[in-house]
């Protein structure tokens, strides 16, 4: 299984959880504002992934095109 998938699968179980915690209410309020944190450091590597494979790619086509 690929980064991408596992950060999808990551991001679908916390999504589920963030649902699952609203509807509890305000004793969750803590763990809520702890979900919102984790989920932006989620975006935020799916960020850098695709960052990352989009500079592998254009790296791979220029050494194709030096060649």
């Amino acid at each position: 299984m690929d980064i991408e998938t596992c950060l999808w699968k990551q991001g679908q179980r916390l999504r589920a959880m963030r649902f699952r915690l609203g509807r509890e209410g305000r004793r969750n309020r803590r763990a809520m504002e702890l979900l919102v944190g984790w989920e932006g450091a989620a975006a935020e590597m799916e960020d850098q992934i695709r960052r990352i494979r989009g500079e592998m790619e254009r790296q791979l086509v220029a050494d194709i095109f030096t060649d």
